[in-house]
């Protein structure tokens, strides 16, 4: 089942976003609480970056130099 599935079978889809939005989050079941119809559940949802962001994070790394301290043994 679908999180917006899940959400509208419990009667609250609408306090949450689009379920077009909520297609890709991944859920897991952690509990139900019947008496107060409280669920509980951890969610994964990858956060697309915007163009701009993609654009600069690429131009950056080709000129990134790392930077070494004296005494770093990694370096």
């Amino acid at each position: 089942m679908s999180l917006p599935q899940l959400l509208s079978a419990l009667g609250v889809a609408d306090r949450y976003g689009p379920a077009a939005d909520l297609e890709r989050v991944a859920y897991e079941f952690v509990d139900y609480y019947a008496p107060k119809r409280l669920l509980e559940y951890a969610a994964r949802a990858p956060l697309p970056l915007p163009d701009e962001a993609r654009r600069f994070l690429a131009d950056y790394a080709k000129t990134y130099t790392p930077v070494a301290f004296e005494g770093d043994e990694h370096a």
